[in-house]
This record gives C-alpha cells, sequence and structure tokens, in this order.
C-alpha cells in the first residue's frame, strides 16, 4: 500500500495570506459581524488549504466521537461542574466527586473533548473551561446537542 502523496503547499499561500492581513485590518478598523465574518472565511480559506486530505478525512471522521463525548460529558453534567469550580480548573477526581462519574471514564472522555477543543487540559488529569465550555452549559445549547443526536423519540 503506498502512502500519502508528499506534502505540496498551497499554490496561492501568498494570495490567502494577504486576504488575512485585508480582513484583519478590515475589523480592526470596524469590528463589525460582516468584518468578523470576512476575517474567519479567510482563516478557514487558509486552514483548508493546508490540510492534507489525510487530515480532513481524519477530522471529519471523529466529528461523530467528539459530539458523542460531549454529549456524555453533557448529561453528566461535568461541564456545569467544571464552570461552577471555585478557579474553573477542576482535577478529574474532583469531577468524579462533583457528578458521581467514574474518573477512568472522565479523563477517557475529557481527551476527546480537548481533542475538539471544548475543555483545555492545564495539567495531567486537570481541566479547566475555555471559551466553548461555558456555552454547552447553556440549556439551549446542552439542549440541542442532545437533541440532535436523540433517537429515542424518532417514531412517534
Amino acid at each position: 500500500m503506498a502512502g500519502p502523496p508528499p506534502y505540496q503547499p498551497p499554490p496561492d499561500l501568498r494570495v490567502l495570506l494577504s486576504a488575512i492581513d485585508a480582513s484583519a485590518e478590515a475589523h480592526d478598523a470596524s469590528p463589525n459581524e460582516a468584518n468578523r465574518h470576512a476575517l474567519r472565511e479567510a482563516a478557514l480559506a487558509l486552514s483548508g488549504s493546508l490540510e492534507t486530505p489525510q487530515e480532513a478525512a481524519l477530522r471529519m471522521s471523529m466529528q461523530p466521537h467528539s459530539l458523542a463525548a460531549l454529549r456524555i460529558a453533557i448529561e453528566g453534567h461535568w461541564l456545569e461542574a467544571l464552570a461552577s469550580a471555585d478557579n474553573a480548573t477542576m482535577t478529574a477526581d474532583q469531577l468524579s466527586e462533583a457528578t458521581g462519574a467514574e474518573v477512568t471514564l472522565i479523563v477517557r472522555i475529557m481527551r476527546v473533548i480537548i481533542s475538539a477543543g471544548i475543555v483545555a487540559e492545564t495539567d495531567i488529569r486537570t481541566y479547566s473551561c475555555n471559551r466553548l465550555t461555558r456555552i454547552f452549559t447553556e440549556r439551549g445549547w446542552r439542549d440541542r446537542c442532545i437533541f440532535t443526536y436523540d433517537s429515542r423519540n424518532m417514531n412517534d
């Protein structure tokens, strides 16, 4: 079986970087939703151009795992416990104590949601909130994650 083709940098890398630079300047001059969106799109175009097909396939294939792990953390109230911690940092043992979940389960599920960028790991088996953690403690986002992949009422 042949290995992946050798990495070839995108031919339009400088064009993409110029687009990011121009979008960043526009955003700095007038930080509004349209300029934020343009800057984000330029950054995504650059990121996509640097991603190999293998990396894209791996990222896409891992999305269901990330969502399943997120749902476990949401239903276990791990994110709520983490967000309500005094310093917003908890060890796996502290999360276990606060939620009743097994430490091994917490560690394994946290690996997945850390790789998805939903929680930060500040030390071995020590977790903290980041800008995504708290959004999944909000009822609407929490319920959306559960409802979107819930199959209990599919035949009703």
